[in-house]
């Protein structure tokens, strides 16, 4: 089995659980075939040893012979007059001893010590085939009332005639064990895949290398080691790069901070605001293109966020700069679980592009038991049909924004778009009641 990859590993289960399940099928087929007719009209084994048993109680040695000569024919029974001696080697059958005393309990009101063994004690599981082989012969000895002992030997079958049950139930327990066991080996095979298809989902999330449990079949252990390097390769480059924009926005702000003090020295006033504007939108720019580049992948650290609390709070800090923003909060919180100073970003930057194209925004939130969906409308221009899908990718401007630098450098939406994604929600854009554009954000409940 450790040669075998995964495909040849399920074949080979497969195969053998459906040899295993032809072959009971057929012996099930055979002993019903074999034994239906007369089963039906045979009575319970434990009630026949008990009538034998008061029978030859009361016979005298003359009629035991003559009952002898008429007894059913799957029965060989003889009288000794002790019990006959038993080995160590002896399989017994205790099942069909307790049902035979009890019979024998009922008829005359206590109990007598039977002994039930098997014949053939030298074979493979012999109570095994002594359930299962439709002749077997056992040897049932029962004390008289004369302290002889009534041998009967007989090959009827014991599931039928001592529980009521056809001929193929143990057979049918055994297929539906087989069944069961084929099951749990498909399962285990499939196992390392599921714990790897979870692993990828959460380094999707996190970018966090998770190592995993190499087991399975050669192919599946060699798919797993494959993923550890990559995740390795990757969690390197993401470190790589976020040292890279530190680098980066570290030595450009300190350029940018110079050259803004440089500029105040420009004698010229009408001058000097058009250097300080371009350096504030070069300070802008360089800014969004680092949260957007940040923005990709989230703080690995998730904890229950207040979503409520988070449009409040950024809903009264626009109102406190004089912008017109409203609100429908729930009072009750709203949790989420998320990186909180993502969230605060996606919201900030939702309320800002609105501003930046209407004149009033509008917050609503609500939970429907799995999801929070937040809402955030305008008033203005609205974003037409065939451009909802662009507005999310990076850099992109409508017209208005291309020849209004002020209105930024179209990295916010997709800012919110990646933050959103990699806590597992969805972020759309439609109409707004009031002719605007309508952003709704909807994210997993905590």
């Amino acid at each position: 089995m450790m040669r075998l990859g995964l495909m040849g590993r399920l074949s080979l289960i497969v195969l053998f659980g459906m040899m295993a399940l032809v072959a009971l099928v057929a012996g099930y087929s055979y002993l019903q075939l074999e034994g239906q007719d007369r089963v039906q009209a045979e009575r319970s084994l434990p009630d026949q040893v008990a009538a034998l048993i008061a029978l030859f109680d009361q016979l005298t040695p003359a009629q035991r012979q003559t009952a002898f000569d008429s007894a059913d024919p799957a029965f060989a029974m003889s009288i000794t007059p002790v019990r006959p001696p038993r080995s160590d080697d002896d399989v017994h059958l205790p099942a069909v001893e307790l049902a035979i005393s009890s019979a024998i309990a009922e008829r005359f009101g206590r109990e007598r010590l039977v002994e039930v063994v098997i014949l053939e004690p030298k074979v493979l599981f012999p109570r095994l085939r002594a359930w299962l082989r439709h002749n077997q012969s056992v040897e049932i000895i029962a004390p008289l009332s004369n302290s002889d002992h009534l041998v009967i030997r007989t090959t009827a079958p014991l599931t039928t005639r001592v529980f009521g049950l056809p001929a193929g139930f143990v057979l049918g327990a055994m297929g539906f064990l087989v069944a069961a066991a084929t099951l749990a080996a498909i399962a285990r095979e499939a196992r390392p895949l599921r714990r790897l298809a979870s692993a990828v989902n959460r380094f999707a999330v996190s970018a966090q290398p998770q190592q995993l449990p190499r087991t399975g079949a050669p192919d599946t252990r060699a798919l797993i080691a494959s993923f550890d390097a990559m995740q390795e390769r990757i969690a390197g480059l993401v470190a790589s790069r976020n040292i890279l924009i530190g680098g980066i926005s570290h030595d450009l702000r300190t350029y940018l901070t110079r050259l803004r003090l440089r500029i105040e020295a420009i004698p010229d006033e009408a001058e000097r605001e058009r250097a300080i504007r371009d350096v504030e939108d070069m300070d802008r720019a360089l800014a969004q293109g680092i949260a957007y580049a940040r923005g990709i992948s989230t703080a690995a650290h998730r904890e229950p966020v207040d979503l409520a609390a988070l449009a409040r709070a950024d809903a009264e800090g626009h109102t406190l700069e004089g912008a017109k923003v409203t609100c429908d909060l729930p009072k009750t919180p709203v949790l989420v679980q998320a990186d909180r100073l993502a969230l605060a970003r996606v919201i900030a930057n939702l309320t800002g592009n609105a501003l930046k194209y209407g004149t009033k925004v509008e917050l609503r939130l609500a939970a429907d038991g799995r999801l929070a969906e937040l809402i955030v409308d305008d008033d203005g221009p609205g974003i037409p049909a065939n451009l909802r899908q662009l507005v999310f990718e990076p850099f992109f401007r409508a017209d208005e924004a291309r020849t209004n630098p002020s209105l930024g450098t179209g990295l916010g939406l997709a800012v919110a778009r990646d933050i959103v994604i990699a806590h597992g929600g969805t972020i759309t854009v439609g109409d707004a009641p009031g002719g605007g554009a309508r952003m709704t954000v909807r994210l997993p409940l905590a």
